[in-house]
């Protein structure tokens, strides 16, 4: 892929969406992909740059660092997610969707939403406090609750 076919392929579609690149950033991002200075970019480049590349450790470290800097405690996020008008003790899909896209509107498809149900539940209808912590208190929690929206069962 020469650096015509890369510039046409980047303007063409959703790649690299809202990075709003100048020619030069293009440029050197291009560069750095060719390490060789080729001038043109191969499979192994790519496999080079991109091959331990996880999109869904990328979603869930994101994820993970929301939650750090918005709740103080693994349990506090909990309730965030819970659907708090059926009172349920657990988190549905539908609580799920809802909070992150209070937490980070317009972040993430209907595609992506799946996918991270099906990391968080598997085969369930609901996520239990212990699978939830499982899957998101890794790293611990830290900073204040800065959260927009719909507020926890422990704030009422």
């Amino acid at each position: 892929m020469t650096f015509v076919q890369f510039k046409n392929w980047i303007d063409s579609g959703l790649i690299l969406r809202g990075f709003n690149l100048t020619d030069k950033l293009i440029q050197t991002l291009f560069a750095e992909l060719d390490p060789h200075k080729k001038g043109y970019l191969t499979a192994v480049d790519w496999e080079n740059a991109f091959g331990g590349y996880s999109i869904g450790n990328q979603i869930k470290g994101e994820l993970q660092e929301c939650l750090c800097s918005s709740f103080i405690s693994v349990f506090e996020a909990f309730n965030y997610f819970r659907d708090q008008e059926a009172n349920s003790k657990e988190i549905t899909k539908f609580g799920l969707k809802t909070g992150l896209d209070l937490l980070l509107p317009k972040r993430f498809s209907q595609i992506d939403h799946g996918k991270i149900w099906e990391s968080l539940a598997g085969d369930k209808n609901t996520v239990t406090l212990e699978q939830f912590s499982k899957f998101f208190g890794v790293n611990g929690y830290r900073g204040p609750r800065n959260v927009k929206g719909r507020p926890s069962s422990l704030s009422r």
